[in-house]
């Protein structure tokens, strides 16, 4: 009996992260401080959740910097995208990433968000905490990004 596996990872480079006890806690350069988990499913991320609280987030570590591009697909609410380098350097940030939710051919009808620069770090947020943040500001993070 053959079993055939397809695990569909949408973003670009192999995702790593180990877990932690507890969140992130990240300081925002506009105040904001953010409680981001790691996913548990790395491709999966915020799919399916119909809210997320004004001070949480998930941020996705990667084993190196790159290009690692984003879509929405089954993401039931906007967030904003943000793209940090390995010096906690803002790259790129998404205000506004739309849902994308019931298409028939996801992977044509659905956007795929990409950084302007590499980036190892990737913080999804609510677009309200992204207000104010603009590329090449620095982040802080308890435990350290690594």
């Amino acid at each position: 009996m053959k079993v055939i596996v397809l695990i569909m990872l949408f973003s670009v480079g192999a995702a790593t992260g180990s877990a932690v006890e507890r969140p992130y806690k990240i300081t925002l350069p506009n105040g904001r401080i953010i409680e981001a988990e790691l996913p548990e499913i790395k491709w999966k991320g915020l799919m399916g959740r119909e809210s997320l609280c004004e001070s949480c987030g998930m941020i996705f570590i990667y084993e190196k910097e790159w290009y690692h591009g984003f879509w929405m697909k089954d993401t039931l609410i906007p967030l904003a995208l943000i793209w940090i380098n390995d010096g906690g350097e803002i790259v790129h940030i998404e205000k506004h990433a739309e849902p994308c939710v019931g298409k028939a051919n996801p992977r044509m009808d659905c956007k795929v968000y990409r950084p302007s620069k590499p980036a190892r770090f990737v913080l999804e947020v609510n677009p309200e905490a992204a207000r104010g943040l603009e590329v090449g500001m620095k982040i802080k993070s308890e435990p350290s990004l690594e």
